[in-house]
């Protein structure tokens, strides 16, 4: 006859062969970061031993840090596998921890080699410079220079990026890119190239909703554009972009774009002048055919 239970705590099994034990779970969904160095677990991401915390997600919940080493074992085993961290710090920190533990290193490795060996022509994009590709421009007619720009763009008709419309054919003119009241200009012409895109929605930079974004139809690219944001990283900058419903107003803005602009770029001594000289005429013959209003 079972007895009864006179107001013990209920204990909670663990089903057999589960690999993930009830306890290491947190029912609370907090998000935890680990210190891989001291084994200290803390609820907000922030430094610790000097380093980065480790994010661990919602669900596991670490261990003691008395706990015997075979507990501490199955966690690694379980929860830092290092396949989807994106630090080659800590990933190097990982590999050291699981070999501590006689553990497979194989997807922490694969990760840090995939890190290591991406180079910048996989991260760049059609609307990206690369750093040592970009030529620096910062003088006090920087803010009279936008204004001018701004100003023609809006005479072409450009659009702000709330009235981008999904599924919506547009052209694009990318400018040069601005970091820190800063321009920085292309050393190549081809980033002055119109692109053909689309407009679709891509997630938020932060949050879960979406927003308004870019897929680019030209070149066989396969590229989606956020335009909730302008960032720029340690290989490249986002050029800016001004965007048109037809090539015509495209093409009628860039001639006038790059006739404001071309005194600056003469003064970097850029090696694409002809080129660029050449694109003008072009696109004002074009205009000129086809949407001759455009240009009074």
């Amino acid at each position: 006859m079972a007895k009864r239970n006179k107001g013990q705590k209920s204990i909670k099994v663990t089903q057999k062969g589960s690999k993930n034990p009830s306890y290491w779970r947190d029912s609370a969904g907090n998000h935890k970061f680990l210190c891989l160095h001291c084994l200290k677990s803390m609820k907000g991401t922030s430094k610790c031993c000097g380093f980065n915390t480790y994010h661990l997600g919602s669900r596991p919940r670490t261990p003691k840090i008395t706990a015997p080493k075979q507990e501490w074992k199955k966690f690694f085993d379980l929860f830092i596998t290092g396949r989807a961290c994106e630090n080659k710090g800590q990933l190097h920190q990982i590999i050291k921890l699981r070999k501590s533990y006689g553990l497979s290193t194989t997807l922490a490795e694969e990760n840090l080699r995939t890190l290591t060996d991406t180079i910048e022509n996989d991260i760049i994009g059609v609307f990206d410079i690369k750093r040592h590709e970009a030529v620096e421009a910062h003088d006090p007619d920087n803010n009279k220079l936008m204004q001018q720009i701004t100003t023609s763009a809006i005479r072409y008709n450009s659009l702000p990026t709330e009235k981008i419309e999904r599924g919506k054919e547009y052209f694009v003119v990318p400018f040069f890119a601005t970091y820190n009241y800063r321009f920085y200009i292309p050393s190549k012409v081809k980033n002055f190239d119109i692109q053909k895109c689309r407009g679709v929605l891509v997630p938020k930079q932060y949050g879960t909703q979406k927003v308004m974004g870019l897929s680019v139809l030209t070149e066989n690219k396969k590229e989606v554009i956020s335009l909730d944001y302008q960032p720029d990283s340690q290989y490249g900058y986002r050029q800016e972009l001004y965007i048109f419903e037809s090539r015509v107003k495209a093409m009628a803005f860039r001639q006038e774009f790059l006739s404001i602009v071309f005194e600056l770029l003469k003064e970097k001594d850029l090696p694409y002048l002809p080129e660029l000289v050449g694109t003008v005429n072009l696109d004002y013959q074009r205009v000129s055919k086809k949407a001759p209003e455009l240009l009074i």
